[in-house]
């Protein structure tokens, strides 16, 4: 099963994905991979949770505003700090 908290952490992460793009998405791979993050483990293509949090990134990004999602933006770092 899944807690409340990796669901929480799935669909805030999907939130960010989907607001500040591709991007994002892959800077905050490098970064939890760099610190052997486990909270993160759902963004491997082989977790089982992955297929869940991209549909999700992907419905999300369809709900927010248009805009250039996978240009690098200032503060996407500042972002990436927080995660």
């Amino acid at each position: 099963g899944i807690t409340r908290k990796e669901l929480y952490t799935i669909k805030l992460t999907a939130q960010f994905v989907a607001r500040h793009g591709m991007n994002f998405q892959s800077n905050l791979m490098i970064k939890k991979r760099d610190m052997d993050d486990s909270r993160f483990e759902f963004m491997n293509q082989t977790d089982c949770r992955f297929d869940y949090f991209n549909r999700l990134s992907a419905a999300y990004a369809k709900e927010m505003p248009p805009r250039n999602r996978n240009a690098p933006s200032a503060c996407t770092a500042t972002v990436l700090d927080g995660f």
